[in-house]
């Protein structure tokens, strides 16, 4: 129980952490953004433009999370379920940040067509506290709401009891695309987004399934090791198994 707790406060305050410094690498790509027109989007052509709806995705956001986080405390595994959610949320968070940082480019927000950053980190800082609608512009590369909703949908399909949880990608698929008919996100954010949460999550699940591969990742066998416990008392009931006579296929 006491690693249990240390591994879920681990991770938590890994998460927060990545959190905090998304936002500071948020503030300093909006100073940069460039304020010229917007780059030509493919998803700009195929969608049309829902700028009275920028809000939508962030509403989905809350009641697709809320529901998943729902299903996790009814889960046999749900701990484990929201354990890893969160690392790999905060691993991807992590490489946002640096693509944030490498380059910036003209956000397709209408809001940023008007607004005007401040000058510096401080006022930008003073400005997001004392104005609740404060505007990121700048915030695209790559899309940190298809992590999000890309992570949900692979916790729902992976971890899936009933055939039907897997339909919950149906809400989480109409955000993603959202994204980019509201023009939140240029198309390429989206896919980028989309395809590095689809990569570290096999990833991860595949080292951590794996002892042989386990074992050269520290901190993954750490997170893991409920699931090396477990891997220990069957490959121990096998054993009894075999030594009473009992063939184990």
């Amino acid at each position: 129980l006491d690693l249990l707790l240390t591994r879920v406060i681990t991770v938590s305050l890994l998460l927060v952490s990545s959190l905090w410094l998304m936002s500071v690498t948020v503030v300093l790509s909006g100073m940069r953004s460039p304020n010229i027109p917007d780059l030509p989007d493919v998803g700009f052509y195929l969608l049309p433009a829902f700028y009275e709806n920028d809000t939508f995705s962030n509403k989905l956001l809350g009641v697709t999370g809320a529901i998943t986080v729902f299903r996790c405390l009814f889960h046999r595994r749900g701990i484990t379920m929201l354990r890893r959610f969160a690392f790999l949320w905060t691993v991807l968070i992590i490489g946002r940040c640096t693509t944030l940082l490498a380059t910036s480019y003209p956000d397709p927000s209408r809001s940023c067509r008007t607004y005007k950053s401040p000058d510096t980190i401080l006022a930008f800082m003073i400005e997001t506290v004392y104005r609740p609608e404060f505007v990121t512009c700048g915030d695209l590369m790559y899309s940190g709401h298809t992590v999000y909703f890309t992570l949900m949908g692979l916790l729902w399909s992976h971890y899936a009891v009933y055939s039907y949880e897997k339909f919950m990608w149906i809400p989480i698929a109409t955000s993603i695309v959202s994204l980019v008919a509201t023009r939140v996100h240029y198309l390429n954010d989206v896919l980028i987004g989309f395809y590095l949460t689809i990569l570290v999550w096999y990833l991860y699940h595949f080292i951590a399934t794996t002892p042989s591969l386990r074992k050269s990742y520290k901190l993954i066998a750490w997170l893991e090791k409920d699931l090396i416990l477990q891997e220990e008392i069957e490959s121990a009931g096998k054993i009894e198994l075999l030594s009473n006579g009992v063939i184990v296929s």
